[in-house]
């Protein structure tokens, strides 16, 4: 299993990884809103859905019912999903704007500053999959909402001990984190703690988009790559050095 990669929908990308992003990591997904960062980890998620690995969604910035629809659009089977037991909800939003609307698959925490519950949910829907499923995805979205909740020595604790224990676990664990937002000092403190970082950005000199990918091992490119992200789709379109770069 510690060989295993799973595949991230993103063709380009796995080619770039040699075969997706190997699996029991802890990764950062960094950039800006609206370049196709989100809808990347809505890719990957569904893309281990697909085949047969559940995910466990630790939801900072919408409600459970949003994340629902979205991940719908991509493929209309996701329900099925969740009533195959795939799909686990940790929602940390939802009760702080007044939803009180609730679902099975959900577990509601009150705010996203209490870490201890969020903690404590997390091991109960990881308890959920681990004697059925050998391996399970973690999607934490995002640290930037962490950040702005709470100091940053806090969120750095809860997140070394998050990756340690989902590591233990047999997880493979996805952060988020805004760009252009946070000092250079926190970005790169969250940064020396994964295993893998894959980065966008838009460059406004050009008005192109684009991605690297660094950490991970061997990989074939550590550039920046462009890729253009429109109508739902993400597709890498930059071409990138073939020979592998240790």
């Amino acid at each position: 299993m510690g060989d295993r990669k799973l595949i991230t929908g993103i063709e380009g990308l796995d080619s770039i990884l040699i075969g997706g992003i190997r699996a029991r990591t802890v990764s950062l997904i960094y950039g800006p809103p609206f370049v196709g960062k989100e809808h990347f980890v809505r890719i990957f998620t569904n893309e281990c859905l697909r085949h047969g690995i559940p995910v466990i969604f630790l939801i900072m910035d919408v409600p459970s019912t949003q994340l629902r629809e979205e991940m719908t659009a991509i493929d209309k089977n996701y329900e099925t999903y969740e009533k195959n037991g795939l799909v686990r909800y940790v929602d940390a939003y939802s009760m702080s704007i007044g939803v009180t609307e609730k679902d099975k698959y959900t577990e509601y925490i009150p705010n996203a500053i209490d870490l201890a519950a969020i903690n404590l949910a997390l091991n109960r829907a990881q308890r959920t999959v681990m004697g059925k499923h050998t391996h399970h995805l973690i999607i934490l979205d995002s640290l930037t909402t962490l950040l702005a909740n709470t100091n940053s020595p806090t969120v750095f604790r809860f997140t070394q001990v998050m990756k340690g224990r989902c590591k233990m676990a047999g997880a493979t664990t996805v952060f988020t984190m805004g760009s252009g937002i946070h000092s250079d000092s926190d970005v790169q403190l969250f940064r020396g703690i994964m295993d893998g970082v894959i980065e966008f950005k838009e460059d406004q000199r050009d008005a192109k988009t684009y991605l690297r990918v660094q950490g991970f091992g061997d990989i074939r490119s550590r550039n920046w790559v462009e890729y253009t992200y429109e109508k739902g789709r993400l597709e890498v379109t930059g071409a990138f050095e073939i020979g592998r770069i240790r």
